[in-house]
């Protein structure tokens, strides 16, 4: 199985999703108590890179169709796209 570039930047919201909540989780081990709000901070920050990765794929996107990559173990839609649009925006309020 070959990854391409153009796979990998469809699956690009969720690996900065995941990428940055294992960072924020090791981090939050050896920061003082009072430098927590450095945790809360970093998953906003977070979040919003993730929702304009997810709105500029959005923007690429040619056609309506989905998007099926990594042998058709994730499909982008946009349906998926407004959910975790909507997911982003619960979880940062």
């Amino acid at each position: 199985m070959n990854i391409t570039w153009a796979e990998l930047s469809v699956l690009l919201p969720e690996m900065i999703v995941a990428g940055m909540a294992s960072a924020i989780l090791i981090l939050d081990l050896y920061i003082r108590e009072q430098r927590r709000g450095l945790v809360h901070f970093l998953s906003l920050v977070t979040l919003v890179f993730a929702a304009i990765a997810t709105l500029r794929l959005h923007e690429d996107a040619a056609s309506i169709e989905a998007v099926r990559v990594l042998e058709g173990t994730f499909v982008r839609d946009q349906m998926g796209d407004l959910l975790k649009l909507f997911v982003y925006l619960v979880m940062a309020a």
